[in-house]
């Protein structure tokens, strides 16, 4: 399945590696995803946890365990196999098959 963008990780959040996902619109069934920085693959990362903070999801990854680690990745694109995105509700479209849709 190809891998499609679902969010980039902003800034790092407090002590114990957590990372901001701007755009990630779920995140309750990520298991592990892909990042890549610049289009060059940066490595799969097992989700250690996710929890939403004003509005937005922060992530946990594992073996990723302070903001030191955390800061390395800022800036990274998420994507995941496309068979893995969440069932859409009636009426629902993927954000990701929007882009470049309106050019």
């Amino acid at each position: 399945s190809p891998l499609v963008a679902i969010a980039r990780l902003g800034r790092a959040f407090g002590l114990k590696g957590e990372i901001f996902a701007d755009g990630l619109e779920h995140a309750e069934h990520l298991e592990a995803v892909f990042l890549f920085r610049d289009g060059a693959p940066v490595g799969e990362f097992a989700i250690a946890g996710a929890r939403r903070h004003q509005n937005r999801w922060l992530l946990r990854f594992a073996g990723v365990e302070d903001l030191t680690a955390a800061e390395t990745l800022s800036g990274c694109e998420v994507r995941i196999p496309a068979s893995d995105r969440r069932a859409l509700e009636d009426g629902e479209i993927y954000y990701s098959d929007l882009i470049g849709a309106l050019a």
